[in-house]
């Protein structure tokens, strides 16, 4: 079939235009395009290409003639693409370009045009070692850390439950590709699986794998037992709900969580712990050796449990640290630990400060986990990391606030500390030795605890000391510069036809998308931090002060503007002020949202211009997509 020149052009241009990637281009491209060719299947598409050829990026699109099979041809090479980059990421170890490479093929339903099935037994496994969880979805731990479901909803940042549900989904359909039949090659599938729901905290996935694999007879190791504890010991403890029931009480040891659908009852709870005392004892009647990981995945067991007498079993046991010893000690530390190789398994690594920080946190008992994190740093030459101290600030916050006598009744009040605990700890981490760069959720729960404490002039003088640009300049940096990393390399791509492969586009997109979510989490930390200014019990008592409400409040509204609501209302000697903020000063998110984790987010400010009702649009460090 012959075509005139112009037509098989236009054609060959409109199938371009559809097959044409999500992007920074394809938005130019596809408006363009649709433009002069016509987006309906109706539209006649233009004969005269002169318009089209000013683009300079389209000068090689329109440089070849065909008929519509060609045309085909290159749809469908455009869309077997991701085969290619399955086996370039294969041969240069990339771990981003793999996972999207699986992605875009699960998504057409394509698994299986990648021959996983037919994969060596060496090169499966690197291409499991590339999809490791702690890589792909531990990152997103700390980072919607800071996030309420209230958060997640208003700024469209997805919880990490769903991160995790759509990786664990990616993995189910990967690995049931493959359909192994050799035991040792099932026995590392499925401790893959059980690496994926102990990262995660899936309790009920890691206990259809343990089910599975005793139906199959399949021999468990150490690293299967590690992971097998370690889900049942942090089941949805970091999902968005979850994490906020973490403090044993009598609450939470005696009674149901009082969110249906959430969070699973405390019956449900003790069985799967009930579960992990089983395994570990099973492990110990096996003769099998267990590693730290083991261990520490049992202490946190017990602390879920409030068991604390179990916990001092273990660490006595394996490192030959005596708690009550060390607590009974007036700084003294006479009792020393065992002496183990660096090259033992059973030698203690950062991750035992922080189990013993977040264990006895949990269990009410500050001033003991500060004693033996600090034991343990000292006789195994371990330096204490920022996630220990940011563990230690948050118990001391939670457990020095003033409970009233019906949170005493249900035992929140346990474990009270004094009030001037988290300034203690904040001074002792800011100041020589340790000298620790306070992360923005430190500074949220210091600020936090000068505002409830009563401490406004502190308060005041913490947040006039920095501007809030200044305080947001690391997140921005580091998002800029990974968006500007981005832009570079996609537009330094040759396309003659599609875009052919970037090895590190991938990983410069996930690195966009951490740093775009953290600036999100610190904007909505000072967020919170600036409405304490003027919805905080303390801050408003004390602001009848005639200097506070005349020159220094306004001052500071005027300063923090954009991270404070559009309407402002507070008391002052006279009565109550109530305002809106308008012009340049009023800003909303209208539009905020991700369409996956691993893609640029397109963020739209409108700034409300109240003269002429109209809004100009801008977008900053992100995508015009």
């Amino acid at each position: 079939m012959s075509l005139s020149i112009s037509r098989c052009e236009a054609l060959r241009t409109q199938s371009l235009a559809a097959a044409w990637p999500s992007g920074p281009a394809s938005a130019i491209v596809s408006r363009r395009l649709r433009r002069q060719v016509g987006s309906s299947p109706r539209a006649q598409p233009t004969r005269n290409l002169s318009t089209l050829k000013q683009a300079g990026h389209l000068t090689r699109l329109l440089q070849h003639t065909g008929d519509v099979w060609s045309i085909r041809e290159e749809r469908d090479k455009f869309q077997r693409h991701w085969q290619q980059d399955f086996e370039v990421a294969l041969r240069n170890g990339d771990p981003d370009t793999l996972r999207e490479s699986l992605q875009r093929a699960d998504r057409q339903g394509q698994m299986d045009a990648l021959r996983i099935d037919q994969l060596p037994r060496t090169t499966f496994h690197e291409c499991l070692r590339l999809l490791d969880p702690e890589f792909h979805v531990e990152p997103y731990k700390n980072l919607t850390k800071v996030f309420t479901p209230v958060w997640h909803f208003r700024l469209g940042v997805r919880t990490f439950e769903r991160i995790a549900y759509a990786y664990m989904r990616l993995m189910d359909h990967f690995l049931q590709t493959r359909r192994s039949s050799s035991p040792s090659e099932r026995r590392y599938e499925l401790n893959f699986r059980l690496k994926c729901a102990s990262t995660i905290g899936n309790a009920a996935a890691a206990d259809k794998v343990w089910k599975q694999m005793a139906s199959e007879g399949i021999a468990r190791d150490t690293n299967s037992y590690a992971w097998y504890i370690n889900a049942l010991a942090w089941n949805k403890a970091h999902y968005t709900i979850g994490r906020q029931f973490l403090r044993v009480n009598q609450l939470s040891v005696d009674g149901k969580k009082k969110r249906q659908g959430r969070y699973e009852d405390v019956e449900t709870r003790k069985e799967f712990l009930a579960k992990a005392t089983d395994a570990y004892n099973e492990m110990k009647r096996e003769g099998i050796q267990g590693d730290e990981m083991v261990h520490l995945a049992m202490i946190t067991v017990n602390a879920r449990l409030g068991n604390t007498k179990a916990i001092a079993t273990i660490l006595n046991d394996v490192w030959g640290i005596d708690v009550l010893a060390i607590l009974e000690s007036d700084g003294d530390y006479s009792p020393k630990p065992f002496n183990l190789h660096r090259s033992s398994p059973l030698y203690p690594t950062e991750r035992l400060l922080f189990v013993l920080a977040h264990a006895y946190g949990t269990c009410n008992d500050l001033a003991a986990a500060m004693r033996l994190v600090d034991y343990a740093s000292l006789q195994y030459s371990l330096p204490i990391p920022p996630s220990v101290w940011e563990e230690f600030l948050q118990w001391a916050h939670v457990l020095s606030i003033h409970r009233p006598p019906s949170q005493r009744a249900l035992g929140r009040a346990e474990g009270a500390l004094p009030r001037n605990t988290l300034s203690s700890i904040w001074s002792t981490m800011t100041s020589p030795p340790y000298n620790i760069v306070p992360t923005p959720l430190m500074q949220s729960y210091y600020l936090k605890h000068l505002s409830l404490q009563g401490s406004i002039r502190t308060f005041h003088s913490q947040l006039t000391t920095h501007t809030p640009s200044s305080l947001l300049k690391p997140s921005t940096t580091r998002r800029d510069a990974a968006y500007n990393a981005f832009i570079t390399a996609y537009f330094s791509l040759s396309t003659p036809y599609w875009p052919k492969s970037f090895p590190p586009l991938a990983r410069l997109r996930r690195e966009h998308t951490e740093a775009k979510i953290a600036c999100i989490a610190h904007e909505a930390l000072l967020r919170r931090t600036a409405s304490l200014v003027l919805w905080s019990p303390r801050v408003r008592r004390y602001g009848l002060h005639h200097d506070w409400e005349r020159r220094v409040l306004p001052a500071f509204i005027g300063r923090w503007a954009r991270y404070l609501p559009e309407r402002i209302f507070y008391e002052i000697s006279t009565g109550k002020l109530e305002f809106a903020l308008q012009g340049d000063r009023k800003a909303r998110f209208e539009e905020r949202y991700m369409k996956s984790p691993y893609a640029l987010p397109r963020v739209v400010k409108k700034m409300g211009v109240p003269d002429t009702g109209k809004f100009r649009v801008r977008y900053r460090g992100a995508f015009r997509g």
